[in-house]
């Protein structure tokens, strides 16, 4: 997750995780927990969004906060305000407007759960949520969907610097070094599967689904090293591919983390970005040799 709700770490995002028999050791560590208590929890390769109810008695809506000092973000993204937040072309335009959409046609539906979960009278509560449309990151999912993570509550801030300063985002109390946007907050989990509910034929009319949690369970036997035995190539230049198993790839990688590294055509990205890791599954040339 990111955004307002903060971000869940990848493995490589860890302090400790600083070579690839350090990534294995993970793998290790999640095998023993998963077999231990039986089953995990699941993290979705998606875009985080956070929703919220703006507006009046007269009038309720669901609008869009990324978190930030943004006047735009602290008074709610509304449909009619999308393209004003997100630039032509930009990929949150669409998706948006859909989940929008979904949400407001529900909004008279959902109110007794919106006001149970204290979303309806309180801008400063958002449903933490993740959505996919298609192959959203790098993970290709049989479905465009909606998961609900859980409820939030942003902290109180204002600003320090530039142009926000003195700008304030309404919120509860920060605990002292807590430098976070938001804290999940507890709710009736009954009450977010109702709403969940009453959401889906919503959504399955402009093809998604919706979840509250996503339900796991164990492997009958967890062994991925048959995975670390298959070959990998890697194209290093025009007339030379290297091919070890991906185990002996692992065996010899040190964490780049997010180092800048060059591409052929000049353009700079860091070294764990997605389109470098196409470049490389699919054979093409991504760095300066």
């Amino acid at each position: 997750m990111g955004g307002a709700a903060g971000h869940m770490a990848h493995p490589f995002d860890l302090p400790w995780v600083e070579k690839g028999s350090d990534l294995l050791d993970f793998f290790d560590r999640a095998k023993t927990f998963v077999e231990k208590k039986g089953a995990g929890s699941v993290k979705i390769d998606g875009i985080n969004v956070s929703f919220k109810v703006v507006g009046d008695e007269e009038f309720k809506q669901f609008a869009v906060d990324r978190g930030s000092l943004k006047p735009i973000d602290i008074e709610g993204i509304t449909m009619s305000r999308v393209d004003q937040r997100f630039p032509e072309g930009h990929g949150m335009r669409p998706a948006l407007k859909s989940l929008l959409s979904i949400l407001n046609a529900a909004i008279d539906d959902i109110k007794p759960e919106l006001e149970n979960l204290g979303m309806w009278g309180d801008p400063s509560r958002f449903l933490n949520t993740e959505y996919v449309e298609g192959t959203t990151n790098v993970t290709q999912y049989d479905a465009n969907f909606l998961a609900i993570h859980g409820l939030n509550q942003f902290y109180q801030r204002i600003g320090k610097v530039g142009a926000a300063k003195g700008r304030e985002r309404p919120g509860m109390e920060r605990p002292e070094g807590d430098k976070s946007a938001s804290v999940e907050i507890s709710y009736d989990p009954a009450v977010m599967e109702k709403l969940v509910e009453k959401l889906r034929p919503f959504a399955e009319k402009r093809g998604f689904q919706v979840y509250s949690s996503v339900p796991t369970e164990k492997s009958a036997d967890i062994d991925y090293a048959g995975v670390l035995s298959e070959p990998f190539s890697v194209r290093i230049a025009d007339d030379r591919v290297i091919t070890k198993s991906l185990g002996e790839w692992l065996s010899e990688a040190t964490n780049p983390r997010y180092k800048t590294v060059q591409l052929k055509d000049g353009k700079r990205t860091h070294a764990l970005h997605k389109q470098l890791y196409l470049d490389i599954v699919n054979g093409a040339i991504p760095l300066w040799i």
